[in-house]
């Protein structure tokens, strides 16, 4: 063999291994560095308009008014630990499909209700979720669900799961359906989505919010216990 096979053959391999250690860099870079969730008046906004049912906004208040007066809290995981003996890392199935804050509306019209922030990857990147929870008669359904965040940039067509049309008709679907498990391949027949890779982050997304939801809806006395200790999100 020549010289210079040799050479570009050592070069392709001194690559290769390059490329190899970069997206082992990444991947511990994308467990280990993910944005710490908090309830800023960014969420606080978020949650109090993107969840009003009959009334204007979902604390029946401006969204100001809600994050400086603690109409949510986002619960640590000491007091889930605590209520309910269980922990965020309770609800993670993998680095990629993990629940990141639970919070709980202690005041104002939707008092009571438990919003999940869920989240998985879709076709590349992480698709943030939030579902809110009504706990009624000793049992829990969904309220809404809403798309916290996600860079699933494929236009605005009504094939891609994520458009506002085709995800309404998602989340209807969903919510109409008692033992609330819906399948991929439901959600493809029933809303024509062809973004199979997305569909698959957000359902995993929603399905990790439900999941935890039925771990702790038992515990919702104890889980508000645990948060009038404290007096509040700045208690």
């Amino acid at each position: 063999m020549k010289a210079s096979t040799k050479n570009v053959i050592k070069s392709i391999a001194v690559l290769s291994v390059i490329a190899l250690v970069c997206v082992a860099i990444l991947s511990l870079a994308n467990v280990f560095l993910k944005k710490e969730v908090t309830l800023d008046k960014a969420t606080v906004k978020f949650l109090n308009e993107k969840f009003a049912t009959t009334a204007p906004t979902t604390t029946g208040t401006d969204s100001d008014t809600a994050y400086n007066e603690d109409y949510f809290v986002m619960l640590t995981d000491g007091e889930l630990s605590n209520a309910s003996g269980y922990t965020y890392k309770s609800f993670k199935s993998n680095s990629s499909n993990y629940v990141s804050a639970i919070y709980y509306a202690q005041k104002g019209a939707n008092e009571g209700v438990y919003y999940i922030e869920s989240v998985s990857v879709g076709y590349q990147n992480p698709i943030s979720v939030v579902v809110s929870f009504v706990i009624d008669n000793g049992d829990f359904s969904i309220q809404n669900i809403a798309v916290k965040e996600q860079r699933e940039d494929f236009g605005d067509r009504k094939t891609q799961v994520l458009n506002p049309e085709t995800f309404f008709y998602y989340v209807s679907l969903v919510k109409s359906d008692e033992d609330m498990n819906i399948t991929d391949a439901d959600i493809i027949a029933a809303t024509g989505a062809t973004t199979k890779k997305s569909v698959a982050g957000l359902n995993r997304a929603v399905t990790r919010a439900i999941d935890t939801m039925n771990k702790i809806y038992t515990k919702s006395d104890e889980i508000k216990a645990e948060i009038n200790k404290r007096g509040g999100q700045n208690g």
